[in-house]
């Protein structure tokens, strides 16, 4: 079981914010292991499995486990840097493409609009990650771009039929 648990981030912060994932494991030599990521892998991440789907995603984590796997085994100097020449030439192999997505701004709004609901981030860490996201600033956000940003996912939640960040959903039980 993963469980999110993150650090809230104050309108004052100044470092990246870090997200921790909880996961249990059924391997009784290691109950379980903690992992600390940076918000901007987790957008990554989030990106890659709406676009390219969660199962296939996993199947490529697989694939890339398995180059680190036989890196280890040949006491590679680098693997990481050893890992990027492989998977670059696996792209170059099959000349794969770099896709184009028109809804880039949807996606990034989506994420920003979980991040706000699990209460990972506050409204000025959503207004500058949605910034960066979409635009590449690096300036701190005005108080009217926090409030402009606001607007826009709440209107991008009401499109798909969620409630804003800190409202509640409403049930409706069927007769």
């Amino acid at each position: 079981m993963v469980e999110g648990m993150g650090t809230k981030v104050s309108d004052e912060e100044e470092s990246i914010p870090t997200v921790l994932f909880h996961v249990e494991l059924s391997d009784s030599s290691v109950p379980e292991i903690t992992i600390d990521l940076e918000l901007p892998f987790i957008w990554h991440i989030y990106r890659a499995i709406h676009l390219g789907g969660f199962e296939e995603i996993r199947l490529v984590l697989i694939f890339g486990g398995v180059i680190m796997k036989t890196l280890d085994e040949h006491n590679v100097a680098d693997p990481e840097k050893s890992f990027d020449e492989a998977w670059y030439q696996f792209g170059d192999v099959f000349d794969l493409p770099k896709r184009e997505w028109k809804t880039e701004s949807d996606l990034a709004l989506s994420f920003c609009y979980y991040l706000l609901r699990q209460e990972l981030i506050n409204r000025t860490g959503a207004a500058e990650l949605g910034r960066n996201l979409l635009e590449h600033h690096d300036r701190a956000v005005t108080p009217a771009e926090v409030e402009a940003f606001r607007k826009r996912v709440d209107r991008w939640a009401e499109r798909h039929s969620l409630p804003r960040p800190g409202q509640t959903r409403r049930r409706t039980i069927a007769a």
